[in-house]
């Protein structure tokens, strides 16, 4: 146990009480010597003892004035009640260092949603939705940091949207993150828990992951000058009286730049998903695209590489970025490839700016799972194609408006694909 000074200095001085006891023993010594013995001996030894109860009285005097005034928090050395023999030793100070609590880093955003959905099979919707995320990180050391995030919206892994209805009624916030993050070095970084994507996406590329998918598990990441590299095991499915579902992901890309203001990026990823054949469709039961058999089970597994490349550099002072990427499930028998292209232009960083995009997406029914490709692209999920387009502006530096457009097709097992119309207006608000 570590005591501070003023504690080691009350325990090395004697309490006033001590002293009173010896101050009473003594004078009742000089009473009955003074009452037993008259002789010329005696009268020296009853001086030595009354000179001795004067200076006790006093020190005791001395002692209760210091501890009434703080005193007795002062150095032991420098105290008359406590000598040594030898050299005198100055009790250890008090650390004036004082642990600073963890730093708490608080955020979030907010959006409103006002969308329109036209299905060649089915009546149009006109909605309105919300989706609000709060975000908290501490840091627990200088290289270790845990963070959590709330968000609104049901349990679907991707998407915190709420749609406003319902007669009013309350409105459902659920834990979307809870991760540490734990950086080994300069260039090496574990994360673990329900975390944000660790891997590397080209563009705004949504072939093999949603915006909003935040995987489960561990991932190690390398990033140094020139190239990065993941290395993550995803659990996706824990069953109790069967074996449970992984994934397991690796990634190693190149990066450079091209002059001053011009960088690239390309690379691979590999997914192997285990215990999929024969298993109920992750998450909810619906198949999203993927192929089924009689049972409506999985009928393929899922053995992804994927190969993506991103370029950025400026035109007339403002950053275009392209990009490419393209994905093939080597465990099935067909349709087992997609593709995505797209261009961005400008950025809505600062106030007054704006940014425009195009992408073109294609892909297969059975080239990724369904449950984790894009959930707004025809409705969410495999087989389909199209365009989507997308102009934001920041109209303040925490306020930005967003206008979206999908003209996208659907695979329904027939040479005539179902016609597919969204149309999403955004205020997003960050804090």
């Amino acid at each position: 146990m570590k005591l501070d000074r003023a504690e080691m200095n009350a325990s090395l001085i004697p309490a006033p009480e001590t002293w009173r006891r010896k101050v009473l023993l003594l004078s009742t010594g000089l009473v009955f010597c003074s009452n037993g013995y008259a002789s010329s001996g005696a009268n020296e030894e009853i001086d030595a003892l009354r000179a001795q109860v004067a200076a006790l009285t006093e020190r005791l005097d001395r002692l209760e004035r210091r501890q009434s005034s703080g005193g007795a928090s002062q150095n032991v050395a420098d105290s008359p009640l406590v000598q040594h023999g030898g050299p005198r030793h100055e009790a250890p100070g008090r650390s004036d260092h004082v642990a600073e609590p963890p730093r708490l880093e608080f955020g979030g955003d907010f959006r409103f949603r006002a969308e329109s959905i036209k299905q060649e099979d089915q009546n149009s919707r006109q909605r309105q939705r919300i989706r609000a995320r709060f975000r908290l990180q501490t840091s627990l050391a200088e290289n270790l940091k845990v963070g959590f995030q709330l968000n609104t919206g049901g349990t679907s892994p991707r998407t915190g949207m709420q749609t406003l209805g319902g007669g009013f009624s309350k409105k459902s916030l659920r834990l979307d993150q809870a991760y540490f993050d734990w950086t080994i070095s300069d260039s090496l970084r574990l994360t673990g828990g329900k975390m944000p994507n660790p891997m590397y996406r080209p563009g705004w590329s949504h072939l093999v992951w949603d915006d909003d998918i935040n995987p489960e598990g561990l991932a190690l990441g390398y990033d140094k000058t020139g190239w990065i590299a993941r290395l993550a095991g995803f659990s996706i499915e824990e069953r109790g009286a069967d074996k449970d579902s992984f994934m397991l992901a690796a990634q190693i890309a190149l990066r450079g730049k091209l002059g001053l203001s011009s960088q690239w990026t390309t690379g691979i990823s590999f997914y192997e998903n285990s215990e999929v054949v024969g298993q109920a469709p992750f998450y909810d039961g619906s198949a999203q695209g993927n192929s089924l058999d009689t049972q409506g089970l999985y009928a393929f597994g899922y053995r992804k590489i994927q190969w993506f490349g991103d370029v950025q550099f400026d035109l007339r002072g403002r950053p275009l970025r392209l990009f490419a990427d393209a994905v093939s499930n080597r465990a099935s028998d067909s349709s087992d490839y997609g593709y995505s292209l797209g261009a961005r232009y400008g950025g809505a960083s600062a106030p007054g700016d704006s940014e425009w995009a195009i992408a073109y997406a294609d892909l297969d029914a059975d080239a990724v799972l369904g449950t984790f490709t894009d959930g707004d692209f025809a409705g969410g999920g495999t087989g389909t194609r199209g365009l989507v387009v997308y102009w934001r502006h920041a109209v303040k530096r925490n306020l930005s408006v967003r206008l979206r457009y999908f003209d996208n097709e659907r695979e329904n097992g027939s040479d005539n694909p179902l016609q597919y119309r969204r149309f999403q207006a955004d205020l997003d608000f960050k804090f």
